[in-house]
């Protein structure tokens, strides 16, 4: 009898109002009770009885589900044994950390496997980056424990994500008429943030402005983020008005102003990751322009001109001296 006839799809689907998409793995070493710990909307990995009422079971090794449409395991074995076919992979450049490449997937984005047919069903054709880490055969558990830690809900990554949204709207790389160094360090902790671009359509503002927040426990965890994400892709015609509006302006702006062809990044902004180890930082603050943002939703411009940050730049290194 072929062994297919026993498998069967018994995933549920799961809502991400109710839970998340995915399991979440428990940090390592951490004791300290996070806002995610509490929210009912998580599930660990080490729960099994609720990854089985969330998720279902797993139609091959009848082990609760890691996520929806998703086990883990199984998978885990697949991507393994699929590694020597992996091919179309560019090397773009090298970072602090590892190396990075382009790579064409063919075959596409996994979207789940489909027990029935013993296949993946994925999203073709996808253009994707790669990052190989230094060193990575010779990991301690130190290094395991630090990223296992960092993919869970840290605050500099809820900022970070703010600052690409931000720049993949503007088209403009962050402070990049000014030296990457120590002063502009002082500047950010002083509430100095990029600017937000003024035909960004608000509700996309709104949320790029609680990303920069100075006290990291007003931002939010990975998973509001993504279920406020999920929820204007749902509820587009909700806010179609305001996005065509925009969206018109942004392209008008762009056309006439030809705003990335003029930019001109100084030589000491520097993009590449790299150890910082500054010292005697100032407490971070918000500047009044974004606690305005976040009183009243006004899309400002926060971020001071050049002449301004050279002034500064020097009574600081006055200071400092």
């Amino acid at each position: 009898m072929n062994p297919k006839e026993y498998k069967r799809n018994l995933w549920k689907g799961v809502y991400a109002g109710e839970y998340q998409k995915h399991v979440t793995i428990s940090t390592i070493g951490s004791t300290t009770e996070s806002a995610e710990e509490i929210n009912d909307k998580i599930v660990y990995m080490e729960d099994l009885e609720k990854r089985k009422q969330v998720y279902g079971i797993c139609g091959e090794c009848n082990e609760p589900g890691t996520g929806e449409d998703w086990c883990q395991p199984c998978n885990a074995k697949r991507f393994k044994d699929n590694f020597k076919n992996w091919t179309n992979i560019t090397y773009i450049t090298r970072g602090g950390f590892g190396k990075v490449y382009s790579a064409e997937w063919s075959e596409g984005y996994i979207y789940y496997w489909n027990i029935e047919n013993q296949k993946w069903l994925r999203i073709s054709n996808a253009k994707v980056a790669l990052k190989s880490l230094n060193n990575s055969s010779y990991l301690s558990m130190e290094f395991l424990n630090e990223m296992c830690i960092r993919d869970s809900t840290k605050a500099s990554d809820i900022y970070s994500l703010g600052i690409m949204m931000n720049e993949y709207i503007s088209e403009e790389t962050p402070y990049n008429n000014i030296p990457h160094n120590h002063a502009l360090a002082i500047k950010i902790c002083k509430g100095l943030r990029p600017n937000i671009f003024k035909y960004t359509p608000k509700l996309l503002a709104d949320l790029i402005t609680k990303c920069w927040d100075a006290k990291v426990e007003n931002r939010p965890i990975t998973k509001e983020l993504y279920q406020e994400l999920e929820k204007l892709y749902y509820e587009q015609s909700k806010y179609r008005s305001q996005i065509n509006e925009y969206g018109d302006k942004i392209k008008l702006n762009r056309t006439s102003e030809k705003r990335s062809s003029n930019i001109q990044t100084h030589p000491q902004a520097i993009y590449t990751s790299r150890i910082l180890n500054f010292k005697n930082l100032p407490e971070p603050v918000n500047s009044d322009a974004i606690k305005t943002t976040l009183h009243y939703s006004e899309c400002l411009d926060c971020q001071l001109d050049e002449l301004d940050l050279n002034e500064i730049n020097q009574d600081e290194e006055n200071n400092i001296e």
